[in-house]
């Protein structure tokens, strides 16, 4: 099941280890003996292809439909570099709109609340969607909405990116920011910390005023 999946490296680990817990519940319910799941080889860890950058034609088109949802989303996603889930779960209130950041990020010690600069280009978008009221930027029902739903809601069944010449999952946002800050020639150490990447010399815990004013500066060159 897992060799037929058409799904990167760690998905098919998280896979694999949701089905190791379940057979150790299993082991411990008496209801097997053995935790086959662990038995598991999975397949080389190879560079994914299933993600693939907006292209600047594609940003443009984008732009020209930045009112429809959807796109919106899509331009936010590509000049932050934040995975789909960080965006959809982001609180009201660590969006400071006057400092012209946000605070956010899951997964990886780097990438937990870290400093996410807003681009000018974006910064009308973002305050278009704060609303104080609301506990998080994009809410529904007064949750966050899940990123499920809102890619069969809204991603997938969206005339604007149906449009474009490739098909983009919404992570594509996050591998269009890692490339157009290199286009720009952003420094390494720069890029690193607006997507979270760890780095051995980065404090990345540490954001001095001087730090988040060279994010903003960098996210505004691309």
């Amino acid at each position: 099941m897992i060799d037929g999946l058409k799904v990167g490296y760690s998905a098919k680990n998280h896979i694999k280890a949701v089905c190791t817990m379940m057979f150790k519940y299993a082991i411990d319910q008496e209801i097997v003996a053995t935790n086959f799941a662990s038995l598991v080889e999975l397949p080389k860890n190879e560079r994914s292809e299933i993600h693939k950058p907006f292209t600047p034609e594609e940003l443009q088109i984008l732009w020209q439909n930045k009112e429809d949802f959807t796109a919106k989303i899509a331009l936010i996603l590509c000049y932050t570099g934040m995975r789909p889930t960080e965006l959809l779960i982001m609180k009201t209130s660590d969006v400071h709109l006057e400092e012209r950041y946000m605070r956010g990020g899951i997964k990886t010690a780097a990438g937990k609340n870290r400093v996410i600069p807003i681009a000018e280009k974006i910064f009308p978008l973002i305050s278009e969607m704060h609303n104080p009221e609301n506990e998080y930027l994009i809410p529904e029902n007064g949750q966050p909405l899940h990123q499920t739903k809102f890619r069969k809601r809204y991603w997938d069944k969206s005339e604007v990116l149906k449009s474009l010449p490739t098909k983009h999952l919404p992570h594509d946002g996050r591998h269009t920011c890692a490339t157009l800050p290199d286009d720009a020639e952003i420094p390494l150490k720069i890029r690193q910390m607006i997507l979270g990447h760890s780095s051995h010399d980065i404090t990345t815990g540490t954001y001095t005023h001087k730090t988040i004013r060279q994010l903003i500066d960098a996210i505004n060159r691309i």
